[in-house]
């Protein structure tokens, strides 16, 4: 890391942003719960996402603006296995009776 860079820490899910011509992910990206997404650059840490589409993680790394999108070099990741802090909660307002 550069000085002056600051790590950020984001957490959503891994989103395909790029295909190939056979349909496969060549690029993706973390769409956040606050609804910001960050594409990942395409280094050896961001190509490992690419397994991890529709996953949820979180993600450190030094993040970029360029050409109105954000962008995020990562330094380190991990797959959140805790499903139902939003999974439950959307169940649980699904089963809310209307008044």
């Amino acid at each position: 890391m550069k000085a002056g860079e600051n790590l950020t820490t984001v957490r959503g899910i891994v989103i395909p942003v790029d295909w190939d011509d056979s349909g496969n992910a060549i690029s993706v990206a973390i769409s956040s719960h606050d609804e910001n997404e960050y594409h990942v650059n395409e280094d050896e840490k961001g190509k490992q996402l690419l397994a991890l589409t529709q996953e949820e993680v979180e993600v450190s790394g030094v993040v970029r603006e360029k050409e109105d999108k954000r962008l995020i070099s990562v330094k380190e990741y991990s797959v959140i296995k805790d499903a139902g802090s939003r999974g439950d909660l959307l169940e649980q307002k699904s089963m809310v009776p209307e008044i």
